[in-house]
């Protein structure tokens, strides 16, 4: 009976709440022309379920691909929890402030080799505020610290992950806090986003490492309600160089370019 009850209330809260899915195809590349030879690309899967009291849990699990030899990986599975706190809108004006929290699980080979099961947690408020201009231009502006926290099982690695036979190696990172910042624009089926993100980084010997850099812009179209293509350019380098005394702030440093298409469902 009390199998029943529960199975009972269940139920009717789940017939309060949503659940969705949506997979992610990318094409990458880590140079600046997209269509040269060399490039990667990704597939993940995302279910979503959104309670009917603001929370939103979700699930995501991926594979990496690499078209130079053909080879498949597994990505780090992640966890996310987002809940907003409060939110004083009049129709697409106004704020929001919420939090966004994410545990990471040790899917991929290099995770297994040199961290724990829980690799990464991370723990992030955001405040957004958005207005609009016309009917249908919607501008948002949003600022996001994150408190990041990654599990190792060793103490160094090696400096270059592509040739770890080199004999560099570097202390591990155990700990980084990121001041992002994150412009949108929205236009009937066209959506864009830019962001920002500024890093202050702790080594495994609790010592300050070079702060780094990282920034995207993203533009998508949605065909209807199932179907969204995008085009995205990621750039990220270390605000000053590993001698720690030449200046590397420039965009043209990591850039890469990826094309995305998304289906929801």
């Amino acid at each position: 009976m009390r199998l029943i009850l529960f199975l009972s209330l269940f139920m009717m809260d789940f017939a309060y709440s949503k659940v969705s899915n949506m997979v992610l195809f990318s094409i990458s590349n880590a140079r600046n022309d997209l269509l040269s030879d060399a490039s990667n690309g990704g597939v993940n899967y995302y279910f979503n379920y959104d309670h009917k009291n603001g929370h939103r849990f979700q699930a995501r699990s991926g594979i990496n691909l690499n078209f130079d030899t053909s080879e498949a990986s597994l990505t780090d599975a992640r966890l996310r929890h987002r809940y907003t706190f409060y939110s004083k809108k009049a129709n697409k004006d106004g704020w929001i402030v919420g939090s966004d929290s994410r545990v990471y699980l040790a899917f991929s080979q290099n995770s297994q080799d040199t961290k724990e099961f829980i690799p990464l947690i991370q723990l992030a408020p955001h405040f957004t505020y958005s207005f609009t201009i016309e009917n249908d231009l919607t501008i948002g502006l949003a600022y996001k610290p994150m408190y990041s926290r990654t599990f190792n099982t060793v103490d160094r690695v090696p400096a270059d992950p592509q040739d770890p036979n080199n004999g560099l190696v570097i202390n591990t990172i155990d700990q980084s806090i990121d001041h992002g910042f994150i412009f949108t624009l929205s236009y009937l089926k066209i959506y864009f986003e830019a962001y920002f993100d500024f890093k202050m980084q702790w080594d495994s010997q609790s010592r300050r490492v070079d702060d780094q850099f990282n920034t995207y812009q993203e533009l998508y179209y949605a065909i209807n309600n199932q179907f969204s293509i995008g085009l995205g350019h990621q750039s990220g380098a270390f605000i000053y160089d590993k001698r720690g005394s030449n200046q590397t702030f420039k965009f043209a440093e990591g850039d890469s370019f990826y094309l995305m298409g998304i289906i929801n469902f």
